[in-house]
């Protein structure tokens, strides 16, 4: 297998040095020539597909002596070749199909020269459950991992739609969001729906804990409850609609109650827009939150309750002492997709005020950004920006609800 290993890297590097050899500088000469007439990307994407050039190289020349490491190498010159052509790929002029095939084949020499070195019953196990995985890798590769470099590359590039032509820009991106006032209204409106995320998780818990009781019709409630989240959300926002319309059902009940003399706007004016959305968000996922507490609270045994009942513990105790603590697990899964769910809240805000009123979030601006004024290199930098808040706020939930887990 080593060596069948070897001969199909041969031909792929022979493959890819044919390819490149018009395009990219593989030698110092060839490189001071090449770095004095080309943008910052084409020297980026050019450095990353001439590394893959030579780490696959290097890999092939020791394939018969570092075995696994030069395997590791082939795997890594793969990874190089991809990134390179994902940023290269226009600026270079070449059909990066072709560099995509090469660098399967690069994988697929990596992984051979790995299981080479393995006894048989490992080799088996490792074919077996990668041929299982190679399909749901492979798409994952084209539909989740190739848009996300190239979301990333796009944030440094400035990208014409009616040409298709892509110029690398650098951080001119990001210096025009940061100096963009709507951005920042759009930040601020975002980190107003993490007020959502408290309330959505102490009323979920509460919910959880009155329909788990054992009563006649509690299934029908749950089922009740859990409604609002599998209504689509263009249903959901036509209703609300109307319900906050000048003359909509709200202000119908709040007139006749005497609670308001006149008709509030709850959908124009910037006072109450933004928290009239974030209530339809708190509505709707009220119901799914809780059936995740419910499923953590139906898996608590309930010899600790009983035996809480017989040191003459109250239902209150029971609840703090017991209860929240054995949900720990579940307030941080939770906690961590409504806080991600807050931070990308879009369907509300496009249904209900398309951003109007001071109510735009971040997810909506990029958006905006991309579809409506065709800025997608802007787009794609708040879009970075909102992963890097995203990444952030989770690792906080992480710290702060999975503290102690292994003590519970």
């Amino acid at each position: 297998m080593r060596t069948v290993a070897f001969i199909v890297g041969i031909l792929t590097c022979i493959s890819l040095f044919a390819l490149i050899i018009g395009y990219v500088p593989i030698t110092p000469v060839q490189w001071s020539k090449f770095s004095e007439s080309v943008s910052s990307g084409e020297l980026w994407g050019a450095i990353f597909i001439a590394a893959a050039f030579w780490s696959s190289i290097f890999g092939i020349i020791t394939i018969f002596l570092f075995r696994i490491s030069s395997g590791v190498l082939m795997i890594v010159s793969s990874l190089l070749l991809v990134l390179g052509t994902v940023i290269a790929g226009k600026y270079l002029e070449f059909n990066p199909f072709y560099l995509y095939l090469i660098a399967i084949l690069l994988l697929i020499t990596g992984f051979l020269t790995i299981i080479s070195n393995m006894n048989k019953r490992q080799a088996q196990t490792y074919i077996i459950a990668y041929s299982f995985l190679f399909l749901p890798l492979l798409l994952m590769g084209i539909f989740t991992f190739y848009p996300l470099i190239k979301g990333v590359v796009l944030s440094f590039a400035e990208y014409n739609m009616l040409t298709g032509r892509t110029k690398w820009i650098g951080l001119e991106n990001y210096r025009e969001i940061f100096q963009d006032k709507y951005f920042f209204i759009s930040l601020r409106n975002t980190f107003k729906y993490l007020i959502v995320v408290p309330p959505i998780q102490f009323f979920s818990i509460v919910l959880a804990v009155l329909v788990n009781q054992k009563l006649p019709g509690i299934k029908l409630f749950r089922t009740l409850f859990y409604i609002p989240v599998i209504t689509g959300a263009v249903i959901v926002s036509l209703t609300w609609r109307w319900i906050y319309a000048e003359d909509g059902l709200l202000n119908y009940i709040l007139m006749n109650l005497h609670v308001i003399k006149e008709p509030v706007l709850w959908l124009t004016d910037r006072g109450v827009a933004l928290w009239a959305a974030m209530f339809v968000t708190f509505w709707r996922g009220l119901g799914y939150y809780m059936v995740i507490y419910l499923a953590g609270l139906q898996n608590i045994p309930n010899e600790l309750y009983e035996a809480a009942a017989l040191d003459g513990a109250t239902g209150k105790k029971k609840f703090f002492y017991i209860t929240l603590p054995l949900l720990r697990p579940s307030i941080l899964l939770c906690s961590v997709l409504s806080t991600m769910a807050a931070f990308r809240v879009f369907e509300e805000i496009f249904l209900l005020t398309r951003g109007a009123a001071d109510t735009s979030t971040l997810a909506y601006e990029i958006y905006d950004r991309a579809f409506v004024r065709y800025n997608f290199g802007e787009s794609a930098a708040i879009a970075i920006v909102l992963s890097m808040m995203i990444a952030v706020f989770t690792v906080i939930n992480f710290k702060f609800f999975g503290a102690g887990r292994e003590k519970t």
